[in-house]
């Protein structure tokens, strides 16, 4: 009679050492396979919204405002003695639609941009979520149009957006007192720039974009902007709608002492350089003021996809050359070495 030996214990443990091996090789194989898929949706939403800016541009005759507000003059004063309600109070009735509304009827989605009253206020963070404008109900709402899943802060239940119009590049001390809100800036690290497509009131065209449509930035992703997880948290602390939440669809807040370019960010801070959690860390201070407005970033490995003024989609290294970077966000800065992007 034949006997059927089984495995001995040794063997049996060097299968599974070999099993362990494997899966070991083949996990990083899947997670970089899940990223790369994660990664070209979000470059396809980022595309999309390319386009729906070039199509506003054909239609309007130019790119849409970073933002639409009745401060039409550079402000002046400081803290509450400036243009515009103080913070904590009604609504302000200087912000209007954010470029992230007005290009909605050109992404096809027309019936959610006829729900807001778009001659009525837009509020730019929660806490203005006390106000009568009637697109205090209507604001705040997800819109997965404006998430990359590659963000963990993005979900179906979240108003958070990935993607932040550009509103300029440079150092610091590259912005100007034209642009709308930087002369009431009461904390230095706040940013305005005008020096790039987007920002308060802007009607740019494409024939102003004087380094070259491939050259300059349109939209860059973004992971930093004030989550809302944070604001739940916080409920109960002061002011009552816990720490202010952003939205895809926020307006800016350029009318007091405490304003902030919602929806825009610069090329002023290299990419990814901040490890600024938005749902972990929001409070109205340090980076919540500084980090959106400053720092394009993602949570793909090594940089972040850009929409160039041209419409087209690239992938930055956030290993670039800090001048380089920088310079990519000025629409005419007359500098000869943007190639190198």
């Amino acid at each position: 009679m034949q006997r059927h030996r089984g495995f001995t214990l040794v063997e049996l443990l060097v299968v599974i050492a070999i099993i362990g091996v494997l899966v070991g090789l083949l996990l990083p194989a899947v997670q970089a396979a899940r990223e790369s898929s994660r990664r070209s949706a979000c470059s396809n939403k980022l595309k999309q919204l390319a386009l729906a800016m070039h199509t506003y541009h054909d239609a309007r005759g130019a790119f849409p405002a970073g933002g639409v507000t009745k401060v039409t003059d550079p402000l002046t004063g400081s803290g509450s003695s400036c243009l515009g309600n103080v913070p904590g109070g009604a609504v302000s009735k200087d912000g209007g639609p954010p470029w992230s509304v007005l290009i909605l009827p050109f992404m096809g989605d027309q019936p959610r941009y006829d729900a807001y009253s778009i001659n009525a206020p837009f509020i730019p963070t929660t806490w203005e979520l006390t106000g009568t404008s009637p697109n205090c109900q209507k604001q705040f709402k997800p819109n997965g149009n404006f998430q990359c899943p590659s963000d963990k802060n993005s979900r179906a239940d979240a108003c958070n957006s990935n993607y932040f119009a550009c509103q300029g590049g440079g150092p610091y001390s590259a912005q100007t007192s034209s642009a709308l809100g930087y002369a009431c800036m009461s904390v230095a690290p706040r940013v305005f720039f005008d020096n790039g497509i987007f920002y308060n009131n802007s009607k740019i065209r494409v024939k102003d974009v004087l380094d070259g449509t491939s050259h300059v930035a349109l939209i860059g992703e973004t992971k930093y902007m004030p989550h809302q997880d944070y604001s739940a948290a916080t409920v109960a602390a002061s002011p009552p709608n816990g720490f202010p939440t952003q939205s895809w669809d926020s307006s800016l807040r350029v009318y007091t002492g405490f304003s902030v370019a919602v929806g825009l960010c610069a090329t002023m801070n290299g990419i990814n350089s901040s490890q600024f959690d938005p749902a972990v860390s929001n409070n109205f201070s340090g980076e919540y003021l500084s980090t959106p407005q400053s720092t394009f970033g993602s949570n793909h490995p090594g940089g972040a996809q850009f929409a160039t003024a041209d419409g087209a989609t690239t992938f930055v290294s956030e290993s670039i050359s800090l001048s380089l970077y920088r310079n990519f966000g000025a629409r005419a800065s007359a500098k000869t070495d943007k190639g190198g992007l």
